[in-house]
């Protein structure tokens, strides 16, 4: 009565009247048992860290799990453990402020490079790895007018005269070259450049055809390369394990065939029929003299690669060998000379911004 007075004085206002659990005080117990089990690992596998900063209580369980969260979770990987061990921030700070400086230091500089050039610095080329400035030739000397007299004041306007007249040269012999070769006109030291460049590569060793005028073509000129390049290579690593077996009939053989009723079909009895005969009749003809049936039929798969291979090597050539015209001579190709003329070819390209080559210029 003692314990429900309580109860029994509050009437309806007692907070917990009617509240009932129906629970097994003994499944509770479990429970919390179990969980105080788990906090008890928890605390012992970060015993070094709850000693560390005193943290002994259940209690302090919380604060445990976040400096945890903090070390592993939030942490920045490349934060440095003294930060965590310091005892005086001065340096740390100060070395923030100066590479923050340095930072902006950078910032405003590549802003000024904008500014100066219109381009980012990371686009301007590495002053090491450009050539050496090529010394201009000797010209007239500098004039001065306070010392100099009536003839060699003469004598030097002659000299500007003279390098004026072979410059204007100069400049109509690049301007009807630009005619000849289909380009614009020359105005600028950049287009005289080109000129130049261009007509060098029209009397490179390896010069491209005339129907790689375009980048499509010359892109297609390139895929034909490769497949010949790869099925004639393939060939020739197929012929190489093959011949000293097999002669040249077995390239007309139906191999394959052969092969697979070897494989599937020609097994114990059926090695008594006549079908296994004639195979064996058929496989042995295609052998290399002195090369007995069992290797044959050991090395029968080879075979099959090689004629396989010879097929695709066909099929390449029908649909690719007419792109490469005259540099194309079989298993006789010069493989370097075509990736020089098409090196050729690119570097056109280049000078022409990406355009099509005139035909005055293919010519």
């Amino acid at each position: 009565m003692e314990r429900s007075w309580r109860p029994a004085a509050q009437g309806q206002s007692y907070l917990w009247r009617n509240v009932i659990d129906d629970s097994s005080l003994e499944i509770r117990l479990y429970h919390a048992e179990s969980a105080l089990e788990e906090l008890s690992g928890t605390v012992a596998s970060n015993s070094e860290v709850a000693t560390a900063f005193a943290l002994t209580r259940p209690s302090d369980a919380t604060t445990i799990v976040s400096l945890v969260n903090q070390q592993h979770g939030n942490r920045p990987p490349d934060a440095p453990d003294s930060w965590l061990m310091a005892e005086d921030w001065g340096a740390v700070l100060d070395t923030r402020d100066r590479l923050a400086l340095a930072v902006n230091d950078i910032r405003r500089a590549e802003s000024d490079v904008v500014q100066r050039t219109g381009v980012q610095w990371s686009a301007l080329p590495d002053p090491m790895s450009l050539p050496a400035p090529t010394p201009l030739p000797p010209g007239p000397e500098q004039l001065t007018l306070g010392h100099a007299t009536a003839g060699e004041c003469a004598q030097t306007a002659d000299r500007f005269e003279e390098v004026a007249t072979r410059l204007a040269h100069r400049l109509d012999s690049l301007r009807a070259m630009a005619r000849q070769l289909g380009l614009a006109d020359v105005v600028s030291f950049d287009d005289a450049d080109r000129v130049l460049a261009l007509a060098e590569l029209v009397h490179a060793p390896h010069r491209p055809l005339r129907e790689w005028t375009t980048p499509t073509s010359c892109a297609g000129a390139r895929a034909a390369v490769d497949a010949l390049e790869t099925s004639l290579r393939e060939l020739a690593d197929a012929e190489t394990a093959a011949t000293p077996i097999f002669t040249g009939d077995a390239l007309h053989a139906p191999v394959a065939e052969l092969s697979d009723r070897f494989e599937h079909r020609h097994h114990g009895l059926k090695k008594l029929s006549g079908d296994y005969r004639a195979d064996k009749k058929a496989l042995s003809g295609l052998l290399v003299a002195g090369t007995k049936f069992k290797q044959g039929l050991h090395h029968l798969p080879a075979a099959v690669r090689w004629s396989d291979a010879a097929h695709r090597y066909e099929a390449a050539v029908a649909q690719y060998a007419g792109l490469l015209g005259h540099y194309w001579r079989g298993r006789e190709t010069d493989f370097a000379s075509i990736a020089a003329a098409l090196a050729a070819a690119s570097r056109i390209f280049d000078l022409l911004g990406g355009q099509a080559v005139p035909p005055s210029l293919a010519e």
